[in-house]
């Protein structure tokens, strides 16, 4: 199965039968549509792998933190699957989920991984795990697709609302046993 086979795929420019959509940034859409709309309450990526770039495409709507919360999807298994490959990873030359979390703390934002990771595997209820702040110190090794959740710190209520439900990693940063 291909990335993105919920309806459609994402597949490389040429592939027989395959149409070409435009393309936007947020910045360059929020610059055009949004400027009377100043605040976006969630900013929802799920770019089939391409998340990386559809944040940095977001940039200055981070920076300006007109965002109030983002979420995004994670695959660090990406690469090993059919074409596209997206751009998660941890060799060289791909996205690394720290990369992306550390990237938003600058730009004032907590991250939390929303995915179950303990437990019996019968317990299908989601858990928020804390990334900012050196609470995961290396990149989860999660089967499949994860969201992260990132919440403006200049929205405290919002920020402290996700750390007061987040679970908290091993004290020195890194996934139980």
């Amino acid at each position: 199965d291909a990335v993105g086979d919920e309806l459609c795929k994402i597949v490389p420019e040429g592939t027989p039968g395959s149409i070409q959509v435009p393309v936007t940034t947020v910045d360059e859409f929020s610059s055009s549509e949004l400027t009377k709309y100043p605040l976006i309450h969630m900013l929802k990526v799920d770019a089939e792998g391409l998340d990386p770039a559809v944040l940095k495409g977001a940039e200055k709507v981070l920076k300006a933190k007109r965002a109030v919360m983002v979420m995004f999807e994670f695959n660090p298994g990406l690469r090993d699957k059919k074409p596209p490959y997206g751009m998660w990873g941890t060799t060289q030359g791909l996205t690394k989920l720290l990369d992306v979390t550390t990237w938003l703390d600058k730009l004032s934002y907590d991250c939390y991984l929303d995915s179950r990771v303990d437990g019996p595997p019968e317990v299908k209820a989601p858990a928020l795990y804390r990334i900012t702040g050196d609470c995961i110190r290396k990149d989860p090794r999660i089967a499949g697709w994860s969201n992260v959740i990132c919440a403006s710190r200049a929205f405290p209520s919002v920020a402290q609302a996700l750390l007061d439900i987040a679970v908290l990693v091993g004290n020195d940063g890194t996934w139980g046993t």
